[in-house]
Formats: structure tokens, C-alpha cells, sequence
């Protein structure tokens, strides 16, 4: 990455050094990471592709520009921006400045179902959210949408909130004075890291997952409910609730006709930018009780499985309890056009808007990699 005190090309020697000891040892496990740049030396990005190529699965390749800028877009001193690092699997941390911070989980395709069901829980039936009856045009059920997606990232915070409190107003109990020691400016200060005393409060992340799965459907009904007129909401919500059983060829027509994400098409992709940028918004809103912020992130881990048994089959031709898309990634088998296509589509995000991390995952073939070509 870059050097924090002019944003020059950091890398060195040291760096191929890394990569090479990772591919004596062959291990699948543990984490890698390569920053880059537009000034990353050619030399760093072919060893990490040769890497890649061996099918161990990283490094993974972090693009920093949109995180130093998001990093100081909230607030962060440019060279403290610059040295950040990703811990644990993709979060951001200013390491030596900042006290650690802890991620959930949210679930915005849940609140897309809740709206398309006027209120309800398609898979309970329990009434969740009050009625608001059918919404009258695209936009409409947008808004409709995105106020219950601003609502369970509340909902969520004020959990996190009440977890962190208890602690923050308990803090002369929780120290940590090893960790403290070892972060500027416990010492100069003269207080608990867990008490304002590291230049930077610790943050709190959550991983929007299913991406892809959101706009795939928003995507759908914009199309086929009011711009086709194909299917009336009512039809739709039938077509769900049996689970597409019996609606056979009309979810081949949602699979088939329907513009996808990962496919470099404008129309579905600024729809995903649009949620992306509204959600993150209201994250921006909130701050811990430490002061530090509440960032949005674009991760699932493997919780992308459990999140979507609790969502009943969606417009996007997803059937009842089947996994979200995976992060910030297309939904598997729907990303046609080819990997240059699926990374146009993803690099369209607002990742700068996402400062605690984000996740795009892609699997080859191996023969796609053979040769230096």
C-alpha cells in the first residue's frame, strides 16, 4: 500500500517475501492480505496472482484508495488513514491508534420481503411492520423499502448499543492496560483505552449481506410488476408464498428476462448502488457510546446461509430459505457475462460510503489460470 506520511508506494522487498513464504507452505488457512494502488510495482501484482493461481486462496487484494478516502471522510487524519490495515478478515483498523471494535450482521433482503408483504413475515405470517397497503409506483415501494431497512439498522444499533453501554459506564472495571500501553495516547493522556484514551474510540461494523439478492429483486418488480405489468404485486406475493411450486415458467421468466447483477448492466447496478447508499447513510447517523462511528460493511462470512432461512422465496427467483448473495459479490449462477463483466458490476459500489470493509469473492476454473497469459 501506500507510505502514511506522503501516500508514496510503500511496498518492498519484504512483501514478495511474504507471498513467497505462503506459497512454500501451501496452507489454505489464515489471512493475507496485499493493499494496491495505482502505483503497485507490477512485480507485487504478479506475484500475487502466481499466488492466486495455486488455488490457496489468497491474497486477498484490497483496493485502498476508496477506504483512505472514506477513512478521512469520517473524520480520520490522512496519514493515519493511509496506515490502516485490515484485521481479523477485511474490517479496518488504525493500528497503535485506535481501540478494537466488533461487527454484526444485517439483513436487508428480510425488510425487501417485509415490504412486498405489507408488513408481514413470509415465512410466519406474523405482522412486523404496519400495513402500508400496495404502493402505488416503483419509487414508492423503494421508499417503502428503504424506511424498513433504516428501521432494523436501529433496531440493530440500539442492541449494540445497549451491549457497549453497560461496559463504557462501567470502564474504570474494564481495563486493558497491556493493549493500552501499546496504543498511542493511553500513556500521554493517562487514561484506559476503553476511557477515550487512544487517539481514535473503537467502531462497530455491520455486514449488509445479500447485496445482489436486493437489487436482483428490486430489479424485478421495477420490470415486471410496474414497468411490464406482467404480474400485479398481488400475483407476485401468491407466486412466493407457493414457493415458485406450480409457477415453474414464471420464474423463468424473473431467472431469464430479468437484468442481474454482475453482468455490467447499468439498470440493476445503480439499483445496488442506490441501497448500498441510502443504508449507509443511515449507519453515518449513529455513534457508539464511545464516541466512534457505526460503519456499514459489505460482509457475510458464511452467515449469508443461516440469513437466508429466514427469508421466504423472493422476486428475484431465489426460492424459500436459500442463501443471500454472498457480500458485495453476484449471486452465484447469476453473473453471466464473464468475470470482466462481474468486476465491472461490483466496482461500481460506494465502497468509500462502507469504511469498515467490504467482500468480493470469485472462483475460477483452474484451467482459466494455466500459463502466463
Amino acid at each position: 500500500g501506500t507510505r502514511p506520511d506522503d501516500g508514496s508506494d510503500g511496498s518492498s522487498d519484504l512483501a514478495l517475501q511474504v507471498l513467497e513464504a505462503c506459497k512454500r507452505l501451501g496452507r489454505p488457512g489464515g489471512n493475507c492480505t496485499v493493499r494496491v494502488h495505482p502505483g503497485t510495482p507490477q512485480r507485487l501484482l504478479e506475484a500475487c496472482a502466481a499466488l492466486i493461481r495455486t488455488g490457496i486462496g489468497y491474497p486477498a487484494v484490497a483496493n485502498e484508495e476508496p477506504i483512505i478516502q472514506g477513512l478521512i471522510e469520517h473524520g480520520y487524519a490522512p496519514e493515519h488513514a493511509r496506515d490502516y490495515c485490515c484485521v481479523g478478515c477485511i474490517e479496518t483498523q488504525i493500528p497503535g491508534k485506535q481501540a478494537p471494535w466488533a461487527d454484526g450482521r444485517a439483513n436487508p433482503l428480510y425488510m425487501l420481503s417485509v415490504a412486498l408483504f405489507r408488513g408481514q413475515d413470509a415465512l410466519t405470517g406474523k405482522q412486523v411492520a404496519p400495513d402500508p397497503g400496495d404502493p402505488a409506483s416503483f419509487e414508492d415501494f423503494y421508499q417503502l423499502f428503504i424506511s424498513l431497512g433504516q428501521r432494523q439498522i436501529r433496531d440493530l444499533i440500539a442492541v449494540a448499543d445497549g451491549q457497549q453501554r453497560g461496559h463504557y459506564e462501567r470502564r474504570e472495571e474494564f481495563t486493558s492496560p497491556l493493549l493500552g500501553a501499546l496504543l498511542d495516547d493511553c500513556i500521554a493522556r493517562g487514561r484506559d483505552m476503553n476511557d477515550g484514551g487512544a487517539c481514535y474510540p473503537g467502531c462497530f461494523g455491520f455486514g449488509s449481506m445479500g447485496i445482489a439478492s436486493v437489487a436482483d429483486s428490486l430489479m424485478a418488480i421495477r420490470q415486471l410488476v410496474y414497468e411490464q405489468r406482467r404480474f400485479t404485486l398481488d400475483q407476485l406475493r401468491h407466486m412466493l408464498r407457493a414457493d415458485f411450486v406450480g409457477y415453474e415458467a414464471e420464474r423463468e421468466l424473473v431467472l431469464r428476462t430479468v437484468p442481474k447483477f454482475g453482468n455490467d448492466s447499468d439498470e440493476v447496478d445503480q439499483l445496488a448502488v442506490r441501497v448500498v447508499t441510502d443504508l449507509a447513510a443511515e449507519y453515518d447517523r449513529h455513534r457508539t457510546p464511545e464516541g466512534g462511528h457505526y460503519f456499514m460493511l459489505m460482509g457475510a462470512n458464511v452467515q449469508n446461509i443461516s440469513a437466508g432461512r429466514e427469508v421466504g422465496a423472493t422476486p428475484d427467483g431465489r426460492r424459500s430459505r436459500e442463501p443471500l448473495s454472498d457480500a458485495a459479490s453476484p449471486t452465484f449462477g447469476r453473473d453471466l457475462a464473464g468475470p470482466t463483466a462481474a468486476i465491472r458490476s461490483t466496482a461500481k459500489l460506494p465502497y468509500h460510503l462502507c469504511v469498515g470493509g467490504n467482500v468480493v469473492n470469485m472462483k475460477l476454473a483452474p484451467a482459466c489460470l494455466e500459463g502466463e497469459a
